[in-house]
């Protein structure tokens, strides 16, 4: 017997031959499956790059749009402030809460326009003031403080806020800078809050670029034309803001929470030279192209009158930590696997696919989930209604100032810290087996926090538990109050705004009665002198018959004349009086206090006031509704609604070219149910649907510029919804015209 001992090697060789056709596939798709975990892997990184890039950009975009809104609000207080009324205290209580919120504010200051014979005057006022060093400076190239050189006139800062840390820009001349200069002239000529170009402020110590954000003052508020505009400029609003300060910034849980060591922000003013377009960061090596080319989000926006552009780039530490190193290790892993374990390999492969990309969406599922609860302040805990027991974890523990040992507390411990009043109103909706929405005080070691909670109750093997989810809103309480008091203090400052644009028709309003009165008087005192004489002699001729009048003495003529004329001047001077009680009644600081109050008298005072303003465009009907019951209001504010609807309603009827007889503004009351209804309406050019639902919005007008802020509707919602807890209804057509009904509730609703 023999046997064949090369069977096995040949079989071997055979097998391995055969295999060949797999190995190739094995190795191809290896290739590729190490290509798409690589692919997957840069583009996890593109996209969380992506995420935190434009948080970061919304953080700072949001920052510079306040530094603007500063600005354009501290102008609007001294345009409608009459001159030189506002102290260097009352800038200073004024600006306090701003500076306080927004600590990447370097200044605010008030920068008058002076002439040069005005100078000495400045310098004595800010003197008497407090500063007593004060000048009006300008700088010369090597940086050193020299009187200011003649010039037609001057823009010295002469408030400031904060006053530490900026006491080398007091008394500087803006106008001595030609960067500030051209920005200066720029703001002037537009009407608008220019920001200049890149500067390096006075005060700067450190190394970070500057710009300022000037916003022009107009006497008495009005703009006018080019000419005009130079005309009544008073001065300039200067923000100063330090734009590494700017940027930086990290007061807010959002921009913490972004990764601001894995971002670099440059910000670039388009506007400039290229030696001069980089704002930050200073001094940096870069070109735009160049920043352009690697990974990065950018985006482009107008700033007061120039274009800046943001662009945002990973840092080398975001980089190092994401490098995708997962697809090497598949590859080898796939190079050294027999050909016999092929298809096992390539299931395993498929399979780690699968798990790397879940457990990637799961991570980020929960890094996501865990970054909304910081960022919104959400916690939860759970109850059990039967047996008392509390769940409760780290975050929303903290929410409630407690420091637990364990997971497990008791209803009253986790309660321990809110106020008394509240605690058994607490207790009785989580014991309920009915969802409820609570808010209540917790007074924490940090400080008194308001928590808002929202019970849900569910059933499962164990007990019958209620899910409670907190969320501390204490934050958003204290800027919807700030909101609430910032557009309080705009409807103030329109109320006089307004007054001061009524101011020459209610002269007129008077001057008109005040013609009676006089033309009477004069007759009058034409015609008693001749009567006085016809009695005197009368008088002397004692018994006898009373001799004929004079001729001069036309009885007939004085017995019905003088009646009348003495009637026209008791009209004309309850005219005078109705018009001046309605301006005192417009104008009296408002206390802010609800008073019962006829609706009725609110409109007709409110329609005398402004009827210089809609008369020559309109017609105005009254239908008042008789018995109107009272209402709890603030009888200003309300009066300030009616001037605005009627104002806007002459402005519509003007726009329609309806003007005089063919206008009509038609204001009625009525009573319903527990409320009262004021309704304005006109035939005017009407609103187009596209905007119906932004007329109420804050600055939304669609007037010509200089004609309106687009605050009056803004302040009239405020006022009613927000101050008044009343309604707004709007209906409008183009060609037809506007109404607009406002329903206030009988009783306000008061607190306690």
């Amino acid at each position: 017997m023999t046997t064949n001992n090369n069977t096995g090697p040949q079989t071997d060789r055979s097998t391995f031959r055969q295999l060949i056709p797999f190995l190739v596939l094995a190795l191809v798709g290896t290739i590729l499956v190490a290509g798409f975990i690589h692919d997957l892997e840069r583009k996890n990184v593109e996209t969380e790059f992506r995420e935190l890039a434009e948080q970061k950009i919304a953080t700072v975009r949001s920052n510079i749009a306040v530094t603007l809104d500063i600005v354009d609000l501290v102008a609007g207080h001294f345009a409608v402030a009459p001159e030189q009324s506002t102290s260097r205290d009352g800038f200073a209580r004024m600006l306090a809460p701003l500076i306080e919120r927004y600590r990447f504010i370097q200044g605010i200051s008030w920068d008058p326009l002076v002439k040069p014979q005005e100078i000495p005057a400045y310098e004595a006022a800010a003197r008497r003031d407090g500063l007593a060093n004060f000048i009006v400076y300008e700088r010369s190239r090597e940086g050193a403080v020299v009187p200011v050189a003649p010039r037609t006139e001057h823009s010295p800062v002469y408030f400031m806020e904060p006053r530490t840390g900026n006491e080398a820009a007091i008394g500087f001349d803006l106008a001595s800078n030609p960067i500030r200069k051209a920005a200066l002239d720029a703001a002037r000529d537009s009407g608008k809050s220019k920001v200049t170009g890149r500067i390096t402020l006075v005060q700067e110590k450190g190394k970070q670029y500057g710009v300022l954000i000037l916003g022009p003052v107009y006497r008495g508020g009005h703009a006018g034309d080019a000419q005009e505009r130079r005309d009544n400029l008073i001065g300039h609003i200067s923000g100063v803001y330090r734009l590494g300060d700017l940027i930086d910034s990290t007061a807010s849980s959002t921009e913490r929470a972004a990764g601001s060591k894995f971002l670099r922000v440059f910000l670039l003013d388009l506007a400039a030279e290229d030696k001069d377009r980089l704002l930050h960061p200073f001094g940096a090596e870069v070109t735009r192209e160049g920043l352009l080319s690697g990974m990065h989000l950018e985006e482009s926006f107008e700033m007061a009158g120039r274009q800046w552009q943001l662009i945002v780039a990973p840092t080398n530490e975001f980089k190092a930590a994401r490098q995708p190193f997962l697809w090497i290790g598949a590859l080898g892993v796939a190079l050294a696997a027999s050909t016999g374990l092929y298809f096992y390999l390539k299931g395993r492969i498929d399979a780690m696919t699968a798990a790397v990309v879940g457990a990637r969406k799961l991570r980020k599922v929960r890094d996501h989930l865990e970054l909304t609860q910081s960022l919104a302040e959400v916690a939860s805990f759970r109850f059990g209604r039967l047996d008392g027991t509390v769940e409760i974890d780290e975050r929303a523990a903290a929410m409630l100032g407690l420091d637990p040992k364990d997971g497990e507390m008791s209803l009253e411990g986790i309660l321990a810290r809110v106020s008394s009043s509240e605690i058994e109103h607490i207790a009785r909706a989580l014991r309920s087996a009915k969802d409820a929405d609570l808010e209540f005080i917790v007074d924490r070691p940090d400080g008194a926090r308001t928590i808002q909670a929202r019970t849900h109750n569910r059933i499962d093997d164990e007990s019958v538990r209620t899910t409670v989810a907190l969320q501390d809103v204490t934050s958003r309480r204290a800027a919807e109050a700030e909101r609430l008091s910032m557009i309080r203090a705009m409807a103030e400052s329109s109320r006089f705004e307004s007054l001061g644009v009524l101011a020459a028709g209610i002269a007129h309003e008077i001057n008109t009665p005040l013609q009676y009165v006089s033309s009477n008087l004069s007759f009058l005192g034409d015609e008693i002198p001749p009567l006085v004489d016809a009695v005197g002699v009368l008088q002397r001729g004692g018994d006898a018959a009373p001799p004929a009048p004079g001729p001069s003495v036309d009885v007939d003529f004085l017995k019905i004349e003088v009646p009348a004329a003495i009637k026209q001047m008791q009209d004309g001077l309850t005219r005078i009086t109705e018009i001046v009680q309605a301006v005192k009644d417009f104008a009296h600081p408002s206390n802010k206090e609800m008073a019962r109050n006829d609706i009725n008298d609110i409109v007709r005072r409110s329609v005398t006031i402004s009827r210089n303003y809609w008369k020559h465009a309109a017609n105005l009907h009254f239908d008042l509704a008789a018995n109107l019951p009272m209402v709890d209001c603030i009888a200003s504010e309300i009066g300030q609604v009616v001037v605005n609807l009627i104002s806007n309603a002459a402005d519509a009827v003007e726009d329609a070219g309806r003007v005089g007889t063919t206008g009509r503004i038609d204001v009625s009351s009525r009573a319903v149910g527990e409320s009262v209804e004021i309704v304005v309406r006109d035939n005017g050019c009407g609103i187009p649907k596209s905007i119906k639902d932004r007329v109420f919005d804050p600055f939304f007008t669609t007037k010509a510029p200089g004609r309106g802020t687009g605050q009056g509707l803004s302040i009239v919602r405020t006022i009613v919804v927000g101050t008044h807890k009343g309604i707004i209804d709007l209906e409008s057509e183009v060609g037809a015209g506007t109404t607009i009904t406002i329903r206030l509730p009988l009783r306000a609703e008061r607190e306690g």
